[in-house]
């Protein structure tokens, strides 16, 4: 303070020091960061994965016509399945929109079959369908439970479908074992 009074110069020499320590610390914070910067990265597509997965389910589920069973695997499995994808392939990938493509054959299948062309191209349809939805929940480790449960939903609502009805949600709980 005492060699300060109205000396610039010596305020232009700290000034200086202390831009050089502030730049030196600059550095510093930077290279320490950087490790992290991967993580971050990893955690903000995560984020991301989670959110697109869910917008594209959710599109699915907001439909009045969607069974309950079927709402319920979206949900809880093949929202894990698209994030998946979207993690490793992204968004604008053909695995992303076969994923989606999945569900919208799904949706169709319970749906009742009046016409007899229809009842022949779900039984035509039907096996490539589900050996897709069965790599998918082997990709995300679908617990056998679960997927058993599913499946003897799935059953139930596409065995109504090809008689030309509709299936309650209770009696695609109550589907018989031996699934689709």
């Amino acid at each position: 303070r005492a060699e300060f009074v109205d000396d610039t110069l010596v305020r232009s020499r700290y000034v200086g020091e202390l831009e050089k320590l502030i730049a030196r610390r600059d550095k510093a914070a930077a290279q320490a960061a950087a490790s992290y910067r991967p993580l971050v990265q990893r955690l903000e597509q995560g984020d991301e994965a989670d959110t697109r997965s869910r917008q594209a389910i959710d599109t699915f589920c907001l439909r009045s016509d969607v069974p309950p069973a079927i709402s319920r695997f979206l949900r809880d499995h093949w929202q894990r399945v698209l994030r998946q994808i979207w993690l490793e392939s992204g968004e604008d990938s053909t695995d992303w929109q076969d994923g989606k493509t999945v569900v919208d054959q799904l949706l169709w299948s319970v749906q009742p079959k009046v016409d007899i062309e229809e009842r022949k191209r779900l039984a035509r349809e039907l096996p490539q369908m589900l050996q897709k939805i069965s790599a998918g929940m082997q990709r995300v480790a679908v617990p056998e439970a679960a997927r058993a449960e599913f499946l003897d939903a799935c059953f139930a609502l596409q065995t109504a479908a090809m008689r030309g009805s509709a299936v309650t949600g209770d009696q695609a709980q109550a589907a018989p074992a031996g699934g689709a």
